[in-house]
């Protein structure tokens, strides 16, 4: 199956979105063979997650907005599993980067519109 162009174009703007993600979670994770103190490297793993889940969701042709309900389920999951392991005080709420999901979509059309003629 060949996806039109724009489709392409948003799956490139994710992508930069994502790397930047995994960047940041590389800067906060801590050093190999110590603990965690706390959760902030998970947080952007759980918005890698949820980019991964759209982007693989626009790769299989289902439309942005499933896209995105597909990326929210997947880091519900993801967080759900976090929160299985761990203490109450560093749980995060399984809908915590459902606002970042839409909000970064919408970026990324945004970008990609003023791209294309």
């Amino acid at each position: 199956m060949s996806l039109p162009e724009s489709t392409l174009a948003l799956l490139r703007a994710l992508g930069e979105a994502h790397a930047v993600e995994l960047s940041h979670h590389n800067a906060l994770r801590p050093p190999p063979g110590t603990l965690a103190v706390g959760g902030a490297h998970m947080d952007p793993f759980f918005r890698m997650e949820a980019l991964d889940g759209v982007m693989e969701a626009l790769r299989a042709g289902v439309d942005v907005n499933g896209a995105i309900a597909a990326g929210k389920q997947r880091s519900t999951v993801t967080v759900r599993l976090w929160n299985s392991c761990r203490e109450y005080q560093v749980h995060r709420s399984a809908e915590t980067v459902w606002r970042f999901t839409e909000r970064t979509v919408a970026h990324c059309q945004r970008i990609c519109s003023k791209v294309d003629p």
